[in-house]
């Protein structure tokens, strides 16, 4: 088992690789909180949306932002995060008058 000491960290490596590197070695544990919490808040988006009080498009823009500024777009991949957002911003799409 590896010690938390010996585990990459962004200080511990060359500064060109390390987001790269520290964010593809996130733990499945993280990876899966970091969905459900980006699920939780995409949807609470989306819902705010649907009534009106936040545009579609910058309400993808923050969830999407969020998902590549904390790493888990670099982990997941960038069609994973698509595809979470696709769906919860489903109802939303149809809201804003746009096609499904």
């Amino acid at each position: 088992m590896t010690d938390i000491a010996e585990a990459p960290t962004p200080a511990k490596m060359d500064p060109p690789v390390q987001a790269e590197k520290f964010f593809t070695s996130l733990p499945a544990r993280i990876v899966a909180r970091q969905t459900e919490i980006l699920i939780r808040h995409a949807t609470t988006l989306a819902l705010r949306v649907e009534a009106g009080q936040l545009g579609f498009i910058d309400a993808i823009d923050i969830c999407y932002d969020a998902a590549v500024a904390c790493g888990m777009a670099e982990s997941v991949g960038h069609d994973q995060i698509q595809s979470i957002l696709h769906d919860c911003f489903g109802p939303a799409r149809m809201a804003a008058g746009l096609a499904p």
